[in-house]
């Protein structure tokens, strides 16, 4: 397993390790599961590149959620990313992401760690989830920002 990814794993294991207050939250809200599409943009060193993702979140806790989560994005270069985030909701409203995945792109495969910030809106039966992304893949640093719409069940 390559070095970069040791950190995020061991810290995700560790947030669904103790993530013990499962049922208390059950309790309260009900929902568990939700499915979120995105849609926004890549920026990748002066390129841009409309981005289309699809998530998903299970809530261990009323604090922590894990997930997967599949963005396309189309570029120049179409590329595949596909990841296992750790979601930690720091308010009802406010969640930050950790996530350790694959960069698919030009017949290659790179590890990749995602982190990231979101803020949900309520609109009815859906949340409108504003987003901010940063992936680091190598070296680089890549800035993915959009809008996704989430549904919690």
């Amino acid at each position: 397993m390559r070095n970069s990814l040791r950190l995020p794993l061991l810290v995700a294991a560790g947030l669904v390790l103790l993530s013990t207050t499962g049922g208390v939250w059950a309790q309260e809200s009900g929902n568990r599961h939700a499915v979120a599409v995105f849609l926004g943009d890549t920026y990748d060193d002066g390129d841009h590149g409309f981005t289309l993702g699809l998530d998903y979140e299970y809530r261990l806790s009323r604090w922590v959620g894990l997930g997967g989560m599949v963005d396309f994005v189309g570029s120049g270069d179409r590329e595949y990313v596909v990841g296992v985030p750790v979601f930690l909701h720091a308010t009802k409203r406010l969640t930050f992401e950790l996530a350790a995945g694959l960069e698919r792109a030009d017949g290659s495969s790179n590890a990749l760690v995602r982190i990231g910030a979101l803020y949900g809106l309520p609109l009815g039966p859906v949340d409108l989830v504003p987003a901010f992304m940063v992936d680091f893949v190598d070296s680089d640093a890549v800035y993915v920002f959009g809008v996704a719409f989430s549904w919690e069940f």
